[in-house]
C-alpha cells in the first residue's frame, strides 16, 4: 500500500470517528491520534508532504469550507489567494507545525495569528535623481564592474566555502583528487546522482508490492558464481512495510491453525524482525500502525512474551513458513 493510500485511508476513519462531534477537544484528540501515527510512519518530512496534503483533502471533502459559521467549524482566511471562511477544526490540527496543536479555541487563535511577526513591507521604488551627461556615460559601467566582483559563481567557489564538517570536507577532498574533477563539475554530478535517489525513492513509495511474492521481498538479493546480483526491491523504501504486514497475517494464520497453545507465537516487535530481518528500529515504527489488531490477536489466544520463549532449539523463524503461509499480499 503506498504511502498516499495510507494516508487517505486513515483520514477516512476520523472523519468517521468526527460524524456529529463538535467539541474541539475531541475533535483535536481523534485528529491527532491518526495525524501523528502518519507522521511517525513517514519521518522524511519531504516525503511527507504528498500523504499529508492526500489525508487533508479526505478531511475537507468530509467536512467542506463554508462561508457561514457551523459547530466544529473556525473562521479563518490562511492560505495563498484563499478567502476568508469557515473552515473545520481538524484541519486546524493536520499540520506539521506542533505549536498549532496546543492552540485550542478561537481566542488563542486570535493571539496566535496576532503575535506571528508581520510579513515585511515593499519599500517604495525609489525616485531617479536627476544625473549629469557624464555621469549617465561612466556610472553604467562601475556598476557593471562591482556586480562582476560581487557575484560568487559555481567556477569560482572553493571547497572552504561549503561550510562542511571536517569529515564531510576531508571525504570530498579525496574524492576530488581521485576522480580528477574540479569542484564545479563534481558538485554539478553529485546533485544529479542526489537528485536521481530521491526522485527514484519517492517514485518507488507509490508502487504496489502486493503482487510481488513475498519469497522475493525476503530474498532481494543472490550471489551467483561469486558475485552478489541485487534486485530493485533490495533498497525499496516500501519493502519493510510490505514484509512486516505480512509477517503479522503469517503469525495470525499459523496460530489459528495451531491446536495447542505452545505451538502459538505471541506476534512483538521480536518475532516479526525474526521473520523479516528488517532492522528493529524499522519495526517497531511500522507496526505502532497495527498495535490494534495486534492486541486483538494476542488477546484472543491469551499470549504473552514468555510464550516466545520456547524450549530447547526452538525459533519462529524454523517453525512458520513465512513465504508459505502468505505468498504474496494479494490476499490481505
Amino acid at each position: 500500500m503506498s504511502q498516499t493510500t495510507e494516508a487517505q485511508k486513515l483520514a477516512e476513519k476520523v472523519v468517521q470517528k468526527l460524524q456529529n462531534i463538535t467539541d474541539e477537544e475531541t475533535i483535536k484528540s481523534i485528529t491527532l491520534e491518526s495525524w501523528k501515527k502518519l507522521q511517525e510512519s513517514i519521518p522524511n518530512p519531504n516525503s511527507f508532504k504528498r500523504p499529508g496534503a492526500a489525508f487533508r483533502k479526505v478531511v475537507e471533502s468530509a467536512f467542506p469550507s463554508g462561508n457561514d459559521p457551523k459547530p466544529g467549524f473556525y473562521k479563518t482566511s490562511a492560505g495563498k489567494e484563499k478567502e476568508e471562511r469557515y473552515e473545520h477544526l481538524a484541519l486546524w490540527y493536520c499540520t506539521t507545525n506542533t505549536k498549532r496543536w496546543d492552540v485550542v479555541g478561537d481566542a488563542a487563535r486570535a493571539e496566535y495569528w496576532g503575535n506571528l511577526p508581520p510579513l515585511p513591507e515593499k519599500q517604495p521604488d525609489e525616485q531617479p535623481q536627476p544625473i549629469s551627461q557624464a555621469a549617465q556615460t561612466e556610472e553604467p559601467i562601475e556598476k557593471s564592474k562591482t556586480a562582476k566582483k560581487s557575484t560568487l559563481t559555481l567556477k569560482d567557489m572553493t571547497l572552504e566555502q561549503l561550510e562542511l564538517d571536517s569529515e564531510t570536507q576531508q571525504i570530498v577532498s579525496d574524492a576530488l583528487n581521485h576522480s580528477g574533477m574540479s569542484l564545479a563539475d563534481f558538485i554539478k554530478q553529485a546533485c544529479k546522482v542526489y537528485a536521481k535517489t530521491v526522485t527514484g525513492k519517492a517514485k518507488q513509495s507509490e508502487d504496489d508490492l502486493s503482487n510481488v511474492s513475498t519469497e522475493e521481498l525476503l530474498n532481494p538479493s543472490q550471489v551467483v558464481n561469486g558475485k552478489e546480483i541485487r534486485t530493485k526491491y533490495y533498497t525499496h523504501p516500501g519493502r519493510a512495510e510490505e514484509l512486516t504486514k505480512r509477517a503479522i497475517v503469517a503469525i495470525q494464520r499459523h496460530n489459528d491453525n495451531a491446536p495447542e497453545k505452545d505451538q502459538r507465537w505471541m506476534i512483538t516487535q521480536t518475532s516479526l524482525q525474526s521473520l523479516t530481518g528488517s532492522r528493529p528500529a524499522t519495526i517497531k515504527k511500522i507496526i505502532e500502525q497495527y498495535k490494534g489488531m495486534i492486541d486483538d490477536h494476542n488477546n484472543k489466544y491469551g499470549l504473552n512474551p514468555y510464550d516466545n520463549r520456547k524450549g530447547g532449539d526452538r525459533k519462529i523463524e524454523n517453525e512458520i513458513n513465512f513465504a508459505q503461509l502468505v505468498p504474496d499480499g494479494l490476499d490481505l
